[in-house]
């Protein structure tokens, strides 16, 4: 039984120990509370929250969401958890009960107004301060022992300070980036770069052989050798090139992980998106804008009536990459190499296809090209000892339906950004998939 604290004098909601797996509905009554005019949103890794106030998660939370009027709110091992609290009660319940919170949220939601925060994860790498060109050059003569120069930040729409271009007194070419604010992690990921060398850029060990990686402001960065090549541009042809690089990607990651046991332990990685609550969240999301969204909650509807969630979650994983947009693959003539490996983790395989199909870039609006699937997955199957299965098979539209939707919902509804003509293109696409 979860247990539920409430201080009314703070306005301070505190849930301890509740599993949405193996609870039904606890609840406890509370005085009379009303709801402000505004709430904010907020999310921190699987969890949603629309609240008064401000939210902090100890222990394992994961996939649970809140909508409350409490000024605070603290969560101690609360995982898949819908927490609501009405007029005169706190309820816990399951997340999975999706008419449950649609009902509710529907109810206390309609006449709000949300405030939008970016998540923390987000905020941190999209605002890396900009290094100074001499520290840069400093730092990687003593810890690589390389006499840069020049150095030049390699900037994005929304992210600066976390990659340089730098160039020695020889001319050869480097990329100095950030590489994670995990050491274990960032150290691993260079490790699997250097060892399989077909795929991703070879990783410049320290000269003290500390490792890879150095720390600045509690990050670390690591040096590795530039890679030459171009992006191609999303064409059918690209799609077939594309689906047998990665099946080659999926072969060789899958082997490699076999024979290192210890990976899955530093590079298990939650998949923030395909849960209940993040799901439920984009459908109250679009639920509080009017009828124009209404062919867009009918396609989610859909996903929960084929319970597209718990049937990704059955599926088994393996060492994916999980962020194969059009910008992180250079070609040359050796074929595709892979420049940017942050995002490497144990996931369902399939759940490689939505940024290869939807993205150039990771800040670029997302467009499905009509036949890329059909395409990728020809190419994929045509000479893989392990296929795609019928139920992956039968999954994979509704995948990139509901990562189309969310997609549109973080970029238009959450982080505001206008692009005149966005929702046509997007029912566009979603008929493309049908």
């Amino acid at each position: 039984m979860a247990t539920i604290q409430l201080d009314d004098k703070t306005g301070t909601l505190t849930i301890w120990s509740y599993n949405g797996y193996s609870r039904d509905k606890d609840s406890s009554s509370l005085g009379l509370t009303s709801y402000p005019t505004e709430l904010n949103f907020y999310r921190d890794g699987s969890n949603h929250a629309y609240i008064n106030g401000k939210v902090s998660y100890e222990g394992d939370c994961k996939n649970s969401l809140i909508i409350s009027p409490y000024k605070n709110h603290h969560l101690f091992n609360v995982k898949d958890a819908f927490i609501f609290v009405g007029n005169s009660f706190v309820e816990v319940s399951p997340i999975f009960d999706t008419s449950n919170i649609i009902n509710k949220g529907r109810r206390i939601l309609n006449n709000i107004q949300i405030i939008y925060h970016v998540p923390m994860s987000v905020h941190d790498r999209e605002t890396i301060v900009e290094k100074d060109a001499e520290q840069i050059r400093e730092l990687v003569r003593e810890k690589y022992g390389t006499d840069i120069r020049s150095v030049s930040s390699i900037h994005s729409r929304f992210r600066n300070g976390g990659v340089y271009y730098l160039e020695d007194k020889r001319g050869e070419r480097y990329v100095f980036k950030h590489k994670g604010k995990i050491q274990e992690r960032a150290e691993l990921l260079s490790t699997i770069a250097n060892e399989n060398p077909r795929f991703f850029p070879r990783a410049i060990r320290r000269i003290d052989e500390a490792g890879y990686t150095t720390e600045i402001d509690g990050r670390f960065y690591g040096l590795d050798f530039f890679i030459e090549g171009e992006t191609k541009g999303r064409d059918m042809p690209y799609f077939f090139i594309l689906g047998e690089f990665i099946q080659r990607l999926h072969q060789h990651l899958d082997s490699y992980s076999k024979k290192h046991k210890n990976l899955e332990q530093v590079l298990t990685s939650e998949d923030l998106f395909l849960n209940e609550s993040s799901m439920t969240s984009v459908y109250l999301d679009l639920l509080m804008r009017g009828t124009e969204y209404d062919c867009l909650l009918f396609q989610l509807e859909r996903m929960v009536d084929d319970s597209l969630i718990s049937r990704i979650r059955k599926l088994s994983k393996q060492l994916i990459h999980r962020d194969l947009n059009q910008s992180n693959i250079l070609w040359a003539n050796e074929g595709g190499r892979i420049i940017e490996l942050k995002s490497l983790g144990f996931s369902a395989r399939i759940n490689e296809f939505p940024p290869a199909l939807l993205l150039k870039g990771n800040r670029n609006t997302p467009k499905y090209f009509k036949g890329s699937l059909a395409a990728l997955v020809e190419s994929y199957n045509q000479s893989c000892a392990n296929p795609l299965s019928e139920t992956e098979l039968d999954i994979l539209p509704s995948l990139l339906r509901y990562a189309l939707i969310r997609y549109y919902v973080i970029r238009t509804i959450r982080r505001g950004i206008t692009e005149e003509g966005y929702l046509e293109r997007l029912k566009e696409d979603l008929n493309n998939l049908e």
